[in-house]
């Protein structure tokens, strides 16, 4: 049984998966394993990263990056999830966003430098 990917977009929008995924990061694992793309957007072209990052959810955040979560793709608004923190007055979590995206960069940019 493969789960839709907008389920796990669906339930990061509204914030209950964000809310699951402070007490058991283990939810998120299982709507993975079962098929939920974490880049996949809703109509707004978010993706569950935007819905973790507009929510202020650093675990969520945190779990998604360690999972190769894209940390920059834009929204149909041209918001990146850390624009979505920002926005939201969660300036902590778009500066974790941002170093994330930076240390990511870095390791692609001397992985194609060998």
């Amino acid at each position: 049984m493969r789960v839709s990917s907008a389920l796990l977009t669906a339930l990061l929008a509204d914030g209950r998966l964000g809310q699951v995924a402070r007490t058991e990061l283990k939810s998120l694992l299982v709507l993975v394993n079962y098929g939920a793309d974490l880049n996949q957007t809703d109509e707004l072209l978010c993706t569950p990263l935007h819905h973790a990052a507009r929510n202020g959810h650093t675990k969520t955040f945190e779990w998604l990056d360690e999972n190769n979560a894209d940390l920059v793709k834009r929204n149909l608004f041209g918001q990146s999830p850390a624009d979505m923190a920002l926005a939201n007055d969660f300036p902590d979590l778009a500066d974790q966003i941002v170093r994330a995206g930076k240390l990511l960069l870095q390791r692609i940019s001397s992985e194609l430098s060998i």
